[in-house]
């Protein structure tokens, strides 16, 4: 499930998801397997997971008024006028070190400038947006 907090979580489709990386805290990448089901998917991967980067193709969407918007496929793009192609890239961290610290080279992607894991509830967290 994903979505927003304040709207509550969405299924999706397990198919638009279409990549994981697993690293340990040296950033070397470790195998993992997909536990894959027809409406959702799973990790599973070994003791020394430090950080797990994701990508998901949320597809085309033409945008039809201020709320509304419907879900196309990309020979339908040329027949709307507003559409967007909503790509998802994550990361999650389960631990820290220098290696993590340093940007993972996605498309778009915010770099914590200081260890995530050790704020507290209220605090505050610098960031670098990268595009």
């Amino acid at each position: 499930m994903f979505g927003h907090p304040e709207e509550g979580p969405e299924s999706y489709e397990p198919s638009r998801f279409k990549e994981a990386i697993v690293y340990d805290s040296d950033k070397q990448i470790l195998p993992f397997n997909f536990n894959g089901k027809q409406d959702a998917l799973s990790l599973t991967a070994g003791k020394n997971v430090a950080a797990i980067q994701g990508f998901f193709d949320n597809g085309y969407y033409a945008k039809l008024s201020n709320d509304e918007y419907l879900r196309i496929t990309e020979p339908e793009i040329n027949n709307y006028d507003n559409v967007g192609h909503y790509l998802k890239y994550t990361k999650a961290f389960y631990d820290w070190s220098d290696a993590l610290a340093k940007p993972f080279n996605l498309p778009l992607e915010i770099l914590p400038l200081q260890n995530p894991l050790a704020l507290t509830p209220g605090g505050s967290l610098l960031v670098q947006v990268l595009s």
